[in-house]
């Protein structure tokens, strides 16, 4: 066991694109705190992190803010998925002392409200595991493997009515010495796959390596034998309005249409080809003048770099999040709205949604689109999230500790009703008097604690009531009772669920 921890951590430390190593942005800049773990009497077993709130509106979309913590090199104590509060408090922590997990994320499998996360193991820019499924009573339901012998990446998923869309790394052996690399070289070949959610059969299945030419990366070739090449890097999947794909390379600058059927690509948004080149694709590049592979025009601020969450709206538009290069220009990232017209065959820059913070997240990072119009980002690398208007101006900003990331943060309504018990401590304040510690791991409709004392287990009454304050609530009382219970109260006064017995 503690040799397998080990081999984790030291993936975990070598991972600069799963966003591990890279948190060395640890936000000093962001309006990220010195780290320091939240500490509860009643679960001493959770640490989750402390999130610092440092712009707040009235005028934020509803719903509560999904992570997946990720700790730096030396930060202490815990990561796992994560739900939190406006005010920053923790409503749900799920500690994965070995496992990694990314992308939290609220769903609806087959009919039912959800949560899904990704966890297994990491590499160097990619994972290898399952998406894990639970219920509102945060019991699993399922774990979704993928197909003929892959195990899933950790950037992203979709689900639909009766299957599920995941994404995998697979090393292929190519000789690429005729490009200028080396003859034996692991090339990470991406794939989706479409896998029915009931009987677990592939539908659908597309390589990048059958429809992307290699002239299409922003990366050479290695040059030593058998160094692993990540020439696509696929880091985000959506389906388009018309039911075929859209999916994002981070190593091509580009974003891709694909048939949902036959895997060919419809159209290139974004990306230019270097100057090697070999494999599908060739003829369509070279009908490109000045070696772009964009199908489209691409307008003024349009351009788009080592970009993440390529995804198509309501309205039409197409949002990325565009991580961008400091040697490009960029002072900082930033989300970008696109009207991508098919038929004139351009792409216009809409709106921009720029971090408060004037740097650049190398690696990570979302934007979502929430109910009010407007866009939450999570800067990835950097440790701090922003919601915006529909007119693009920042109207909330919090951030996680130094030495702290999530890989996407969303927002999303969830309501959560744990299968386990309400947890309580008592403790001893002196001359009688005495402090109890109510909480409920992921519960979401507790308006407030009724705590019942007594001088035996069985003889326990009604003794005082308290609103719920953050994930622990401590109520004082002065009393020579001996045991205490705790009931979990709903606005209404309905109670949702009682805990142990403690004794002081």
């Amino acid at each position: 066991m503690v040799l397998g921890l080990i081999v984790l951590l030291s993936a975990l430390r070598a991972d600069t694109d799963a966003g591990v190593s890279a948190a060395q942005q640890d936000g000093k800049d962001a309006g990220a705190a010195v780290y320091s773990p939240h500490r509860f009497a009643s679960r001493p077993d959770l640490r989750p992190p402390k999130i610092g709130v440092t712009k707040r509106s009235q005028r934020t979309a509803p719903g509560h803010f999904f992570f997946s913590v990720r700790v730096r090199k030396g930060t202490p104590d815990q990561y796992g998925p994560m739900i939190a509060d406006e005010r920053g408090e923790p409503i749900w922590f799920n500690p994965r002392d070995i496992t990694f997990s990314s992308n939290l994320h609220a769903i609806n499998y087959l009919g039912r409200p959800a949560l899904t996360w990704w966890e297994g193991r990491i590499f160097p820019g990619y994972g290898r595991g399952d998406w894990i499924v639970v219920d509102r009573s945060y019991r699993q339901i399922a774990q979704i493997k993928g197909g003929n012998g892959q195990q899933t990446d950790f950037h992203d998923v979709r689900f639909t009515d009766r299957t599920v869309l995941v994404m995998n790394f697979v090393t292929v052996n190519r000789d690429l010495s005729a490009f200028g690399g080396a003859p034996n070289t692991n090339v990470l070949d991406n794939v989706v796959q479409e896998i029915d959610l009931r009987t677990g059969k592939v539908l659908f299945q597309w390589s990048a390596l059958d429809h992307v030419a290699l002239s299409e990366s922003s990366r050479k070739p290695p040059t030593e034998p058998g160094k692993p090449y990540d020439f696509f890097h696929a880091n985000s999947l959506d389906i388009d309005q018309d039911g075929h794909l859209l999916i994002g390379a981070r190593r091509t600058n580009s974003v891709f249409k694909v048939h949902r059927t036959t895997g060919a690509v419809i159209w290139r948004l974004g990306g230019r080809c270097s100057t090697f080149d070999g494999g599908p694709g060739t003829e369509f590049i070279d009908l490109r003048l000045g070696g772009r592979c964009s199908t489209f025009d691409m307008g003024p601020g349009t351009e788009f770099i080592a970009q993440h969450d390529a995804r198509r709206n309501a309205d039409g538009s197409i949002t990325i999040f565009d991580n961008g290069q400091r040697s490009k220009g960029y002072t900082r990232s930033r989300g970008i709205s696109l009207r991508v017209d098919t038929r004139k065959r351009e792409a216009r820059l809409l709106r921009t949604y720029r971090n408060p913070v004037a740097k650049v997240s190398r690696i990570q990072g979302n934007l979502q689109p929430l109910a009010h119009g407007g866009f939450l980002a999570g800067w990835g690398s950097l440790p701090n999230y922003t919601e915006f208007d529909r007119e693009g101006r920042a109207i909330y900003n919090a951030a996680l500790p130094q030495g702290v990331n999530s890989y996407r943060v969303y927002k999303m309504r969830w309501s959560g009703r744990p299968a386990e018990q309400p947890a309580i401590a008592v403790r001893e304040r002196g001359q009688g008097n005495l402090r109890v510690y109510a909480s409920w791991n992921g519960a979401t409709g507790v308006s407030s604690w009724q705590v019942l004392a007594g001088s035996s287990r069985d003889n326990l009454e009604p003794v005082r009531t308290e609103p719920r304050r953050g994930f622990e609530t401590r109520i004082d009382l002065g009393t020579d009772a001996r045991y205490f219970q705790v009931r979990a109260r709903s606005e209404r006064g309905r109670t949702l669920a009682t805990s142990k017995v403690a004794r002081r």
